[in-house]
């Protein structure tokens, strides 16, 4: 029964993509001076690897990209060719095709075939071709104990006669050697291509069934020395990858709609318990009912975690991206910059990751552009040539913390004021710098003195900021003189679930964040001091925090008279606020709905839940409420 290939084309793709993030990392990391061996040799690998696959799907373009390449590292893990910068750059840009020809494909468009010629010709123009020596001879054998296979033998000659040119007396001569004899011999035209005849034949026989060597050596024990036989049980066999004493860990690709229908299910099941709970309270319960209720609550909660446990994956994926930015951009820039990675294994909701990848982009951008200075500055400040950037993430109190520092000049607050000036906004020098920072959060806000391929067009924090803010998130900046700035992201750890407060505010309930609150008091009237006509601050144990009313802020009416509401404390980025309420009710686990897709953004709210009673309840963004 005949296989159809195309059902593969998708974990072809996949792997592909796989291969390349590893590439890039290696040849990022990559000493030309001193080249990790191993290193060379898993770039190769993975070279080789997506050839493979692309000459069985029929991706021409790929293959033969991936062939060059793979030619320059066979001469340089044999010690054949010095690596350069100049040939870790072009092998990156084959990575860079090689990822377009795989979108492409995955598209069903074409790739560039014009790039993939000028790409293929740089790389054999890097690493000298390797020819077969003069009058060199190609000796060919099945391997031992294998049944020669008639269709096998007429491919290899095949494939053979497309590389070298062979008459039919000598086509017929070696099928008939390689029939009776398992083995024969061939005299090579001077020039030949050894590295593509023994890709082409390697697809038929093992690589080491196959051999080109001088006149001089060439010599059929060669076959019976080399190839594969049993090995004796006193021989020690070759060293494998050290096992772990437990099972085996397995993973799986799984359609990532399945994954967000199960996530969905859980959370529909956990808002039907909900529901269930609330009417058999209203309604008194037994013991065993309540008993009954606490395992499956029990159940539930771990079902539903382990269904979100299957949407996190480590941020590594999304910060393999950017040693690469950063080592194009500092080239471009004229500088010398390194980035340095922490905490990689931080595991956050699928949901997030792709969407994090320009806003980081952006920031990792703007400390380049903006932060690090040209070499001779740094040392003339007493820094080092090569700047720094950092990236980082971390868990921190439910949410996912990352973090984009550098140490370059920091922000300039003249500048931003005076640039702020300049575009109508408030630009007063008694703002502190904390306010002052927030103004390039401004839509269209740039300070580069002149457009050019990195910066100056405007686009650029307020974008970020709004990217992060539909994540469920926030972004926070600070900054020294001389010393560099620092931009902290935070999110959600996941976009499906989340622990909440309800908080009633007039008829209706809403819901605040349990990692945003710190605490919730009912204040004594000293204790709240208030500032112009309508506006109030909370002396809380000495710390003056500003009052926010979520009667007017979302435009409803109390049902507590003055002074009578009871005030959550919140943070965000750093800063606190309290939150004027009317009645606590309590702590839910709840489900966590999209607003915008099914509605439309509202300010100061995240998303929505249904409630155990079937109500909904809207989701407080605090820090766009403290903004």
């Amino acid at each position: 029964m005949a296989v159809d290939l195309k059902q593969f084309r998708g974990a072809f793709f996949e792997e592909a993509g796989e291969h390349l993030a590893e590439m890039e990392r290696l040849l990022l990391a990559l000493d030309p001076a001193s080249p990790d061996a191993e290193g060379v040799n898993a770039i190769f690998r993975a070279a080789h690897s997506i050839k493979g696959g692309a000459n069985m799907f029929a991706l021409a373009d790929i293959a033969g990209v991936t062939h060059e390449m793979e030619t320059v590292l066979e001469a340089a893990r044999k010690g054949k060719l010095p690596l350069t910068g100049a040939i870790v750059d072009a092998l990156l840009r084959g990575c860079d095709y090689v990822r377009h020809a795989v979108a492409q494909a995955r598209a069903g468009q074409p790739a560039d075939a014009a790039r993939a010629v000028a790409l293929n010709a740089e790389l054999r123009g890097l690493a000298a071709p390797q020819a077969a020596p003069s009058h060199a001879r190609l000796e060919i054998a099945w391997p031992a104990k294998t049944r020669r296979d008639a269709k096998k033998t007429k491919k290899l000659i095949a494939d053979l006669s497309r590389l070298v040119p062979l008459l039919p007396a000598q086509m017929g001569e070696l099928e008939a050697a390689l029939a009776d004899h398992g083995k024969a011999a061939l005299a090579l035209p001077e020039g030949s291509d050894a590295g593509r005849i023994r890709d082409s034949l390697a697809f038929v026989l093992p690589e080491e069934c196959i051999r080109i060597v001088a006149p001089e050596r060439a010599e059929f024990g060669f076959f019976e020395e080399n190839l594969p036989k049993a090995r004796p049980a006193a021989v020690p066999a070759a060293p494998q990858p050290a096992r772990s004493a437990g099972v085996d860990q397995v993973s799986i690709r799984v359609n990532a709609e399945k994954i967000d229908r199960l996530i969905n299910l859980t959370g529909e099941l956990m808002i039907g318990y909900s529901m269930i709970r609330s009417g058999v309270g209203s309604a008194g319960s037994s013991d065993h009912l309540g008993m009954a209720l606490a395992t499956v609550e029990r159940n539930i909660r771990e079902l539903q975690e382990a269904a979100l446990s299957i949407r996190m994956i480590p941020i590594a994926g999304v910060f393999a991206r950017f040693p690469r930015l950063v080592h194009d951009l500092s080239a471009q820039l004229g500088k010398r910059a390194e980035l340095r990675v922490e905490g990689e294994s931080t595991e956050l909701d699928r949901g997030l990751v792709e969407k994090l990848i320009d806003p980081l982009a952006h920031l990792i951008r703007n400390s380049l552009d903006h932060g690090i200075e040209p070499p001779q500055a740094r040392e003339a400040a007493g820094k080092p040539a090569r700047g720094t950037v950092w990236l980082s993430a971390s868990h921190e109190s439910g949410s996912v913390v990352i973090e984009v520092s550098d140490d370059g000049a920091g922000l300039s607050r003249e500048r931003i004021l005076k640039r702020a000036a300049e575009q109508g906004l408030r630009a007063d020098e008694s703002l502190s710098d904390l306010a002052v920072w927030e103004l390039i959060f401004a839509p269209g806000f740039s300070t580069a003195s002149e457009v050019s391929d990195v910066s100056g067009r405007g686009v650029g924090m307020d974008v970020v900021r709004r990217n992060v803010r539909e994540l469920g998130g926030h972004v926070d900046i600070a900054s020294e003189p001389g010393k560099g700035t620092r931009t902290v992201v935070r999110l959600p750890l996941t976009l499906a679930i989340m622990d909440g407060m309800e908080l009633a505010v007039g008829g209706e309930v809403y819901i605040a964040p349990l990692s945003a609150i710190v605490e919730s008091l009912r204040p004594a009237p000293q204790d709240l001091k208030r500032i112009g006509n309508d506006s109030q601050v909370l002396n809380l144990r000495g710390e003056i925090l500003p009052v926010l009313s979520l009667a007017k802020a979302l435009g409803i009416e109390h049902a507590c008279k003055p002074g009578e509401e009871v005030l959550v404390v919140v943070e965000s980025g750093g800063r606190r606020a309290a939150l004027a309420a009317d009645t606590l009710l309590g702590q839910q686990q709840i489900v966590v709905k999209n607003m915008e897709g099914n509605f439309g953004k509202v300010s100061g709210v995240a998303g929505a839940t249904i409630l155990g009673n079937g109500a909904v309840s809207l989701i407080l963004d605090i820090p766009e409420l403290m903004r």
